[in-house]
């Protein structure tokens, strides 16, 4: 098999020591060439930004015997939360789970009956979930700049810091089984489906607000329905259908709230039983959601197996694809893009164009849907909506739309020079790189490259 890299990670003034492919199987760089500037930027400029190569016997040898360590640490990297002790704890005793710890419990918990049954109903094909209705992207749509005012800019933000606290409301509740109405829920997820409906390139931006640490779980909780949202629409599925993906979004960690501060936060590798301990949230998630009045039936898939993969090395029951419910399949990709694109004490954020590459990069390899994925692709683009790029000019842009097909060509506005700074709203120039031969996308960079922008500074 192939192995991929990235044009970012080949080293200047290197020979290269193989041969490198195009993905169609051209060969680009033969094995000896020193490795230029101007290749890069060749390749850059051909919207070709991996490579492949053929691995040594060696190579696939040690990918082999490492296959187990390197599935533990991406889950790791996916669910691991940075955010400090001052975060509630509730100890499961409050739901009636196991109480012994790591494997042990963990084999308890699989037999719990409501993983049972909803095991049972969508087998029988008693739970839909495929697109029906009236598609809710054919109602969204995006207002001229000129409408975007900074005082509605700024609403939106506020709006996003509103729905964060009554996110962290939510998930305390539930997770500590107080009553809540699922209604509750819904509202906040129907606020950020309604601006999809007048505004979707926002949601994109706001998904992109840093947060402090002892925010994290709750943050990664809304941006990860923000995006599944935008999934979820570009996939073809109706308003209804997309609040309630939302929904199951926004509580698809519950479960992590009762996974014990020391393990949730621990920096270095986890023991057996510790990684059995993190196993156990989707199922302590699915009971706590029990608890909530008036939820959709499709939420509780989501909690319960949006950690399961295509090719089964998810977890907890290591369902393949056609037993993942596709609410599920559309949050595993939010929370996959949210995860990567957000700073871990253990690694900086990685820019949203990573972030998409290394969603392609687990579909390559069997972990999510392409479908799923090629619907977030078409409406994001390669370099999604709120991205910052340097041209090859070296002005800084904002990625503002997405050219359906051709995701490397996105539309961009520039907004600041090669030093950062920002352009006054008239000298911002829109470009749409599909249609115009004299500008490329040269390198990806995080929102930290324009110091004293806002989120949504260019819409």
């Amino acid at each position: 098999m192939m192995k991929s890299i990235d044009i970012n990670d080949l080293q200047i003034g290197h020979k290269t020591k193989t041969d490198l492919y195009a993905e169609s199987g051209d060969l680009l760089i033969s094995e000896g060439v020193i490795i230029s500037g101007k290749i890069v930027s060749i390749l850059n400029r051909r919207n070709i930004f991996t490579l492949y190569y053929q691995p040594t016997q060696q190579e696939e040898l040690d990918e082999l015997i490492n296959q187990n360590k390197r599935l533990e640490e991406l889950s790791l990297d996916i669910e691991k939360s940075d955010a400090n002790r001052s975060e509630p704890f509730f100890p499961p005793q409050s739901v009636v789970l196991s109480r012994e710890f790591g494997r042990k419990g963990f084999d308890e918990l699989m037999q719990s009956k409501s993983a049972r049954l909803l095991d049972s109903d969508f087998k029988k094909g008693m739970i839909a979930d495929r697109p029906f209705g009236k598609p809710l992207e054919r109602k969204a749509k995006a207002p001229e700049m000129a409408d975007r005012t900074q005082s509605y800019k700024n609403e939106q933000v506020a709006e996003y810091h509103r729905a964060l606290a009554q996110t962290r409301s939510i998930l305390n509740t539930v997770a500590n089984t107080e009553r809540l109405d699922g209604q509750e829920i819904k509202r906040v997820v129907q606020r950020f489906v309604n601006l999809y409906k007048n505004d979707y390139t926002v949601l994109y931006n706001l998904a992109t607000i840093k947060q402090k640490n002892d925010d994290y779980l709750y943050s990664h909780s809304l941006n990860t329905c923000l995006i599944a949202i935008s999934i979820a629409a570009a996939a073809g599925y109706s308003e209804q259908q997309v609040t309630e993906a939302g929904m199951g979004a926004l509580l698809h960690d519950i479960g992590m709230l009762h996974i014990h501060p020391d393990i949730r936060n621990k920096n270095a590798r986890l023991t057996v039983d510790e990684w059995y301990e993190v196993q156990k949230h989707p199922i302590i998630g699915l009971h706590l959601l029990e608890k909530v009045k008036n939820l959709p039936r499709s939420v509780p898939f989501v909690a319960y197996q949006c950690h399961e993969r295509e090719n089964a090395k998810g977890y907890p029951k290591h369902r393949r694809g056609r037993m993942i419910h596709r609410f599920a399949k559309i949050v595993q990709i939010a929370d996959v893009f949210t995860a990567y694109s957000s700073p871990r004490s253990y690694r900086p954020a990685r820019t949203p164009y990573q972030s998409m590459a290394f969603s392609i990069k687990l579909m390559r390899q069997g972990f999510i849907s392409g479908e799923l994925l090629r619907s977030f692709l078409q409406q994001a683009s390669l370099f999604p909506l709120g991205s910052i790029v340097e041209l090859d000019n070296m002005c800084l842009a904002k990625v503002i739309k997405s050219n359906e097909s051709s995701f490397g060509k996105p539309v961009v506005k520039v907004i600041a020079d090669r030093d950062g700074n920002i352009f006054s709203p008239v000298h911002m120039k829109v470009i749409d790189l599909k249609d115009d031969n004299e500008h490329r996308i040269a390198r990806a960079h995080g929102p930290e490259a324009v110091e004293h922008a806002d989120v949504l500074t260019g819409l």
